[in-house]
């Protein structure tokens, strides 16, 4: 009685009549890795010219520009020249406790105001720190701090978010400024809100 042997993978080494393996390498219906990548197709792909690469890369820079704008225009607020330009704008000098005078233009309409310090001597060791004095009455809210060198130089200073304030005020804090101002504030400044 013969008993069935089992089937036997052909493998290159065996040569045997009926060997699978030698008759699916002649088979030319079967589909083999180079086949399917392309093989000597890819040769014949032409290179892109530099023209088109260098436009290519001239818009990919004008998106970049037009990108970084974009998302300076929303993280950065208001510029002095916005606030300068807009149709609402309200100017005002008042006098700093201890001599000089601030201007200030502000816009409802930009929701910013604009302070440039004038003849004012920065006080040596210490900060200038300018507050949001809410129409509603509460606390008011650090809108930051103005470093001395502006202060001295006249440099324009922007504050944003100012829709809701009756007054900016400036106080004079230790550096890096104050959870809550010092008072008296060195200068108030009423807004179009208030």
């Amino acid at each position: 009685m013969d008993t069935p042997q089992p089937d036997r993978l052909a493998s290159p080494g065996n040569s045997t009549e009926g060997n699978d393996y030698a008759a699916a390498d002649e088979d030319h219906s079967v589909l083999h890795a180079d086949q399917l990548t392309g093989g000597a197709d890819e040769d014949e792909r032409r290179p892109m010219p530099a023209v088109t690469k260098w436009l290519l890369l001239a818009l990919a820079a004008i998106v970049v520009i037009i990108g970084a704008i974009a998302v300076a225009g929303a993280l950065g607020g208001t510029s002095d020249q916005d606030v300068a330009d807009a149709p609402d704008v309200v100017s005002s000098q008042q006098d700093v406790e201890g001599g000089g005078t601030v201007d200030a233009v502000i816009s409802l309409d930009k929701n910013a105001a604009v302070l440039t310090f004038n003849d004012v001597a920065a006080s040596e060791g210490r900060t200038y720190q300018v507050w949001r004095v809410p129409l509603d009455g509460s606390a008011p809210v650090s809108a930051g701090t103005i470093e001395a060198s502006d202060i001295t130089a006249g440099n324009p200073v922007v504050v944003d978010g100012i829709s809701t304030t009756r007054e900016l005020a400036v106080s004079v804090e230790a550096p890096g400024g104050a959870e809550s101002p010092s008072l008296p504030f060195a200068v108030v400044i009423p807004t179009p809100a208030g």
